[in-house]
């Protein structure tokens, strides 16, 4: 994986990136739980000897700076003006939790970007009570609400439920990620202030890749957005959780690849 970094919208964006170039791009959305190289390490390699792979942190996680603001919309923007300085223009989109909830919004508002869509645990559209959206707007309460919401959940018993392994919750795992709970504070607290996005039905075909028990998004959520989409396959990940890419890379991988040569055309392989 190698390491890079470029300025968008005078912002820095880290992201790593394998394979060659000319190849089609997968780009790579992380959720919660871990930056773009804690949460791709796993599959990027795999995806490398057919694609050109993109991993990108989102903002205020890992090495990308913060931005405001940071609601659904403006994700989605992110990911566009990220991809024009890339100059990539054409891709498969795999994210995530809110990686996915980005992906999911950005192919529906920017049909012409996105080959296909992977929502992995996640792509639901945030709702939040009015009570909520009121205290999240208050400057001092809503900062002090988001910052504890953050910390809870990266404590250990929160980190324990992302797998059905448990030995991968290693010390340098939740290091990692509770390096990023300032970012995960601003982006949950953007999405709860945020209005709902409008365009939510992405026109590329769409796969929802689930951990089969996942505690923090069930499956029941997968099969909701399922029926909101009404053209999305929806594929399980038996003895997996909230990060089957990193609890079962092999089928992760394969169940991707599978879906990508049904759903696109053989000349991009």
């Amino acid at each position: 994986m190698d390491e890079q970094f470029i300025k968008v919208n005078n912002k820095s964006v880290r992201y790593f990136e394998m394979g060659q170039a000319h190849k089609p791009c997968i780009f790579l959305l992380h959720g919660a739980f871990g930056s773009a190289k804690v949460q791709w390490a796993e599959v990027m390699p795999q995806f490398a000897e057919d694609y050109y792979v993109v991993a990108v942190d989102l903002p205020g996680f890992g090495g990308s700076e913060p931005i405001s603001p940071i609601h659904a919309d403006a994700l989605a923007t992110w990911v566009k003006d990220v991809l024009d300085a890339l100059g990539l223009d054409k891709v498969v989109l795999i994210g995530n939790l809110y990686g996915a909830l980005a992906a999911r919004i950005f192919a529906a508002t920017h049909p012409s970007y996105a080959l296909a869509v992977v929502l992995v645990n996640g792509g639901a559209i945030p709702s939040i009570p009015p009570l909520g959206k009121l205290l999240a707007k208050m400057p001092v309460i809503g900062k002090m609400i988001f910052k504890r919401l953050a910390k809870s959940e990266y404590n250990q018993s929160r980190l324990e439920t992302l797998f059905s392994d448990k030995s991968l919750v290693t010390e340098d795992f939740a290091r990692e990620v509770r390096q990023d709970r300032a970012g995960l504070a601003l982006l949950m607290r953007g999405l709860a202030t945020g209005q709902s996005p409008q365009k939510r039905i992405p026109k590329a075909p769409v796969l929802l890749l689930w951990g089969e028990e996942d505690a923090i998004v069930s499956v029941e959520v997968a099969k909701q957005i399922q029926g909101r989409i009404d053209h999305a396959k929806l594929s399980l990940i038996s003895n997996t959780r909230h990060l089957p890419h990193l609890e079962a890379s092999d089928v992760f991988y394969y169940q991707v690849k599978g879906f990508l040569k049904d759903a696109l055309p053989s000349k991009l392989f």
